[in-house]
């Protein structure tokens, strides 16, 4: 672009600056004008007072005196002035003395002089006298203003023409100036500026000129770099922005080609850059949609708000669907140059509009034709706007009526009340709402109302679906009467109730399970029923479960359950599985009832008549025993007797020596079992003495250590100050030596073996709660070991009769039966507390005796005690026992008296003459017992002494085995030696 001269800013500027300096040199002109205009009217009017004054006093004497001549003399002075045009000199009568009058001057400036000036210029000066006030006449005098102003012109005319010459130097001067100092730099400006690439703005920088980096030209160059910057920045935003932006962006022409497309709409119509530009706009639509886009793009009114639909055919064959806006771009002379159009992709909204209004068509089909009752109600005024032919039916009205009312006319409530409860319900967010609305024939219905707030094109209503629940309130209301009197029946029934959740969980109890189990309600229902129940009877509370959910109804078990104190009750429950509409399980109701005290007396009841069939069973054992005994003892005395005699005739050496001892040996073991029966049947005869068990126990430490061997430790742990007991010393060894076998035969290898004493005592709770113990204060007799233990099932049958586990003939099986019969004999109890592979401990409580222990007076068995000839009198109905023991008494140097019957020997006691020193019967005889006897012989002889013998006393001189104070006593069979023992003891007595 080149610079047109007659536009040039420099030329314009030193032009302008000349105008102004003539303008102005013009103006100062016309001021000084002016200022001279007013100086030489001044001027005039000083030129005449001076004139006047040097004729004054000659004037005024000529008017006095009324002298023409010197009248014409002032007259002529005064024309010697020569813009006076005409003078008169009149005096005080009006008289004209003397006159002069000039011809009127003129010329080409005559016009402005007079316009200036005026005609002419008049002046009338009265006349005095130097000291007078009196005026004798005046002065006439008529000025041309001609002269005046063509004298004024030609002074004035000098001055502007020097003003205006000076002000046009001056004036070129600056524009000069001007020129060097701005245009030229402006120039270069703004070639520099019309080089500049608008496409790229920073790259066209700007260089100040060379002595201009500090002035407002430097100033300049760099805001306008900056300007081209922000332009740069500008540009490549909007580049960013259209290149980015989510719709389409197209340029064209007034023809319709397009010159820019935008990366967006390129993607949309799936055509490259490249494709499209160049191409008309219509190429790419159909020509439906080329006409609609020619209409609208032509259509004055549309280009710079309107906008329309357009169908584009998409590279790939397919339509898009979009919005075009045209924006059209104008020149500065309004003239349209190009159009900017945005395109907005609406192919996804179109289905999806599409999907709507068939969505919408089918609600209507289905608002109209569904069998629920709807309708559409407006938010603000509640006013019903529409509802379908089942809300017709329900109603009463036809739809036409509906539509003239309001909730507020069909609901009982009141229009106000009504608008609170359905915002208190949006305030919820809860859609639900139930009400009591009133139908055509005046009856009210209780409805429930799903009422969401939905949005139909730009209106938000509330879409009602009413449910008639009138009949289900009426059953609600019975089921809540039901539920009452179930709750009712639940709270105040006398066995406990619970509810119970299918995962075991309490939902509800009664406070009658609360006390049964000893919980809070508030304990108990945050506890299943596995937390609480015995583990033992998990398995058959899972079947009862199991049997409930198979279809049985009101199964029936007793379970035991854990008290919140910890023991156990046993509660009888009934169960019951209660199922929902689908028939699914809901929870279990339970029936609790608690039989602790029955099942504690069936225990008793089982207890006593186990204890009955041992009883029993003992009673048998000892029936048998007793028949067994008194003929199988005096056999096995027989044996033993001859036997020993036999021993006391033959030399040790001699070959039957050896023979006679086993059959000793035979013979003792054959006693030592019956004596083993008669002890478990408590049938044997004891004598129990008051005895400290500490010295008990320790006098059989020795014994049974040896009895244990080696490979056992023998631990002896006796308790301080233990109570004396009142029993038999003899079965104490009984007891020890059987339990310490059993310890031994119980350990593999090497083991141990404790024994302990204790205090204990027990009182009523403590025995409820554990069975087999009896209130009272006991001495323990405890034999522990660390052996292989016993099952559960061998504890059952531990101390019946010829039970063992020992091999074939290494045990008879009435060792623990021994010791059991022992300890009921002497009104104690046992208890046994073992487990496989962990060892046994047997616990033996026997009564505390008030008494103190005696001293246990033993006699020496280093010898036979002999007799010293004192007589016998010996009555045994057996025989071959009756001369058996005669013999063994004669042998030991007793006179003996044999009888064979209760009246014999009182025959002989009659007969004998001399003193009978001791009594020596048979208990069970068949006239009369012994005891009788000895009662019969008390009176011949008072001071007879009395030795009972038997193998079975049948309570004539014990009870329960236990002998009657005062009486001695000898078991069958016996020895020579414990018969010579026993009558020295009670002889010495």
């Amino acid at each position: 672009m080149r610079l047109d001269s007659r536009r040039s800013l420099s030329l314009r500027l030193a032009r302008n600056t000349a105008v102004v300096g003539v303008l102005l040199g013009l103006l100062l002109s016309s001021g000084e004008v002016s200022f001279d205009f007013i100086k030489e009217r001044e001027r005039i009017n000083s030129t005449v007072s001076e004139i006047v004054g040097m004729l004054r006093e000659q004037a005024a004497q000529a008017a006095y005196n009324v002298n023409r001549s010197v009248a014409l003399t002032v007259i002529n002075g005064l024309f010697e002035y020569q813009p006076i045009r005409e003078a008169k000199l009149v005096d005080d009568f009006g008289t004209t003395l003397a006159s002069r009058e000039r011809p009127r001057a003129s010329g080409r400036m005559d016009w402005l002089v007079r316009k200036i000036f005026g005609s002419d210029i008049h002046y009338s000066v009265p006349l005095f006298f130097s000291e007078g006030k009196t005026a004798w006449g005046h002065l006439e005098i008529s000025l041309d203003p001609y002269l005046i102003g063509l004298n004024f012109f030609q002074r004035s005319a000098a001055l502007i023409l020097g003003i205006v010459c000076l002000s046009v130097l001056l004036a070129s001067v600056m524009a000069l100036m001007t020129y060097y100092s701005i245009t030229r730099p402006l120039s270069a400006v703004s070639r520099s500026l019309s080089s500049v690439d608008t496409a790229r703005p920073a790259e066209g920088h700007l260089q100040v000129l060379p002595g201009h980096e500090q002035d407002e030209m430097g100033l300049l160059v760099n805001a306008v770099n900056r300007l081209l910057d922000g332009f740069d920045d500008s540009l490549s935003r909007y580049r960013t922005l259209v290149e980015t932006m989510n719709e389409g962006l197209a340029v064209f022409d007034m023809a319709g080609r397009l010159s820019y497309v935008n990366e967006r709409l390129c993607r949309m119509l799936g055509y490259t850059r490249e494709a499209m530009v160049g191409r008309l706009v219509s190429d790419f639509m159909d020509e439906q949609d080329r006409r609609v886009f020619n209409e609208h793009a032509n259509s004055p009114d549309t280009l710079n708000e309107g906008h329309c639909e357009i169908q584009w055919a998409h590279g790939n064959g397919t339509m898009v669907t979009s919005i075009l806006s045209p924006r059209t771009i104008f020149d500065k002379n309004g003239e349209r140059i190009s159009t900017v159009a945005v395109i907005t992709d609406i192919t996804d909204r179109k289905k999806m509009e599409q999907a709507l209004a068939d969505s919408e068509r089918k609600f209507r089909n289905l608002f109209e034709s569904h069998s629920a009752i709807m309708y559409l109600v407006d938010p603000e005024s509640l006013r019903i706007l529409d509802a379908n032919a089942a809300a017709e039916k329900f109603y009463g009205f036809s739809r036409e009526t509906l539509m003239t009312k309001s909730l507020a006319d069909i609901d009982i409530l009141s229009r106000d009340l009504l608008r609170g409860k359905i915002s208190k319900a949006r305030e919820e967010n809860r859609d639900y709402h139930q009400f009591r609305h009133r139908v055509a024939n005046g009856e009210i219905r209780d409805v429930e109302v799903y009422f969401p707030l939905i949005t139909l094109g730009e209106l938000q209503i509330h879409f009602g679906i009413v449910h008639d629940i009138t009949e289900r309130r009426k059953v609600e209301e019975a089921l809540r009467e039901s539920e009452a009197r179930f709750k009712s029946s639940f709270e105040h029934a006398a066995s406990g109730m619970a509810l119970v959740a299918t995962d075991g969980r309490f939902l509800q109890v009664n406070h009658v399970l609360c006390e049964i189990m000893g919980y809070s309600k508030e304990e108990l229902l945050q506890k299943t029923w596995m937390d609480i129940i015995d583990p033992a009877d998990m398995e058959i509370s899972r079947t009862g479960l199991r049997q409930n959910e198979e279809g049985a109804d009101g199964v029936q078990l007793e379970k035991r359950y854990f008290h919140k104190e910890g023991h156990e009750i046993w509660v009888l429950e009934s169960s019951s599985l209660v199922r929902g509409d689908g028939g699914a399980p809901l929870y279990f109701i339970c029936q609790f009832q608690d039989v602790s005290k029955r099942r504690l007396a069936e225990q008793e009841k089982r207890e006593l008549e186990a204890r009955l069939v041992q009883s029993h069973k003992m009673e048998a054992v000892g029936r048998l025993a007793g028949g067994v005994a008194h003929d199988f003892n005096n056999m096995l005395g027989i044996i033993l007797g001859h036997t020993e005699m036999v021993l006391d005739q033959l030399e040790p050496t001699d070959p039957l020596s050896a023979d006679l001892r086993e059959i000793r040996k035979a013979a003792e073991r054959s006693a030592n079992l019956t004596r083993q029966l008669l002890a478990f049947a408590r049938k044997q005869t004891v004598a129990p003495k008051v005895l400290d068990l500490n010295e008990a126990v320790q006098g059989m430490l020795n014994m049974l250590r040896r009895l244990i061997g080696e490979d056992i430790d023998l631990s002896w742990l006796p308790g301080a100050d233990v109570w004396p007991v009142k029993v038999d010393p003899s079965q104490i060894d009984q007891i020890l030596a059987n339990l310490c076998v059993n310890a031994r035969d119980a350990i593999a290898d090497v083991g141990k073996l404790t024994i302990e004493t204790e205090n204990v005592a027990f009182d009523e709770a403590y025995c409820a709660r554990h069975g087999g113990f009896v209130p009272g204060k006991y001495v323990l007799l405890a034999v522990s070991d660390n052996g292989s233990g016993m099952d559960e099932e061998t504890q059952n049958r531990l101390f019946e009769p010829f039970f063992t586990t020992k091999e074939l003939g290494k045990g008879t099986g009435l060792g623990l039966a021994t010791v059991y019969g022992i300890v009921k004999q002497n009104n104690g109890f046992i208890n046994v507390y073992s487990e496989p592979c962990h060892g046994t401990s047997f616990k033996i409580y026997i009564p505390r005796h008030a008494g103190q222990p005696v001293e246990d007076r033993k006699a020496s068995t280093a010898e036979i005690p002999k007799g010293r000839g004192e007589t016998v009198l010996l009555v045994e109905d057996e025989p071959a026992i009756l001369n058996m023991t005669t013999k063994m008494l004669e042998r030991q140097g007793y006179t003996v008296l044999a009888a064979s019957a209760p009246g014999e020997a009182l025959r002989l006691a009659e007969e004998h003459s001399g003193e009978i020193h001791l009594l020596m019967t048979d208990v069970v005889m068949p006239e009369m017992n012994g005891r009788d006897l000895a009662q019969n012989l008390f009176s011949l002889h008072p001071n007879l002494k009395a030795l009972f013998m038997s193998g079975y006393t049948a309570n004539v001189i014990a009870h329960h085995g236990v002998l009657d104070e005062g009486v001695d006593f000898i078991q069958k069979p016996f020895s020579v030696k414990t018969l010579a023992e026993k009558v020295r003891e009670v002889l010495d007595a």
